[in-house]
């Protein structure tokens, strides 16, 4: 069997862009999607695009390597089971599943309790993982069949990314922010930045897809079941990208949205607007101020 577009999607949706390579465990290093490999070097760079290919490349091995152990067991799976064992065998590797209860369940043709088991692998170090548990929870929704619920994660907009760049700008040349911090791009900060950095206006596209991808699952984290709209999902995200997730773990804004109340919640964006003078005072910026308008009217924004 080889994998469709959905296994692709669900690992997009669940799986980290990391444009830089960055140390996954103590000898291995990771770029793009998840790859792992020789190739993979420190401070590496990468485009989405190349990162797509690898991702490709990597399932359709992964589906390789499963193909050859379901032919082995005699074990019959259809499009959508293959798919979603494919993602699991990405995340958790070929060793892990080979010595599975999973595995011996599907030899004995019991898939619905093959399916309960993607929950196990939950787990790093452990300790139960929040974004493992969304993913192996979407990987056992398609294995059961309802793709619908398994892409069910909602993602940064196009208002959000242009909502980014209207504010922050665009910055090909590393700078220090007011905090003295170094940026570039649009607004991104971070231990891969450092002074005398020059990127391309699509090298800060790619990096603004990854930041917002970070804010918005933290912006998930924290709603922890609340439901909210694109456009409201996207204010939250740009405020979090900008003021970062402690703020609005700890806001007023999030109490009044938890009680329901979205007129009080979209006011509060509107108390964000100040910062420190050079007495050490707060005080409202006008830069501050027109973006949590900006923020408040999307999130009030209805279809």
């Amino acid at each position: 069997m080889k994998i469709s577009q959905d296994c692709i999607n669900l690992v997009i949706a669940h799986e980290d862009f990391e444009p830089v390579a960055i140390l996954k465990t103590f000898t291995a290093w990771s770029i793009g999607f998840g790859h792992t490999g020789y190739d993979v070097r420190p401070q590496q760079k990468i485009t989405r695009a190349k990162a797509l290919q690898l991702l490709k490349q990597d399932l359709d091995d992964t589906g390789a390597n499963l193909t050859e152990i379901l032919n082995y067991d005699q074990i019959k799976l259809k499009q959508n089971q293959f798919d979603a064992l494919v993602s699991l065998i990405f995340c958790i590797g070929t060793f892990s599943f080979v010595g599975s209860s999973m595995r011996q369940l599907l030899r004995q043709g019991k898939y619905l309790d093959a399916a309960d088991l993607f929950d196990s692998w939950s787990y790093r170090r452990g300790y139960r993982s929040k974004k493992l548990t969304a993913w192996r929870e979407a990987e056992k929704t398609l294995f059961l069949a309802d793709k619908e619920e398994a892409f069910k994660i909602m993602k940064p907009s196009e208002s959000c990314k242009q909502l980014v760049r209207d504010f922050e700008g665009l910055n090909t040349k590393t700078y220090k922010c007011p905090a003295g911090v170094p940026t570039i791009g649009y607004g991104h900060t971070g231990p891969d930045v450092k002074m005398g950095m020059v990127i391309t206006k699509d090298e800060a596209e790619v990096l603004l897809d990854h930041d917002l991808q970070q804010a918005g699952r933290e912006v998930e984290q924290i709603l922890d079941g609340i439901s909210v709209t694109q456009t409201q999902f996207d204010a939250l995200t740009d405020f979090v990208f900008n003021l970062g997730a402690s703020k609005f773990k700890s806001s007023t804004l999030l109490k009044k949205l938890r009680a329901g109340d979205i007129k009080g919640a979209a006011n509060e964006f509107l108390r964000w607007d100040k910062a420190r003078n050079e007495s050490g005072q707060l005080e409202a910026l006008k830069g501050l101020t027109l973006r949590r308008q900006a923020e408040r009217r999307l999130f009030l924004v209805t279809d």
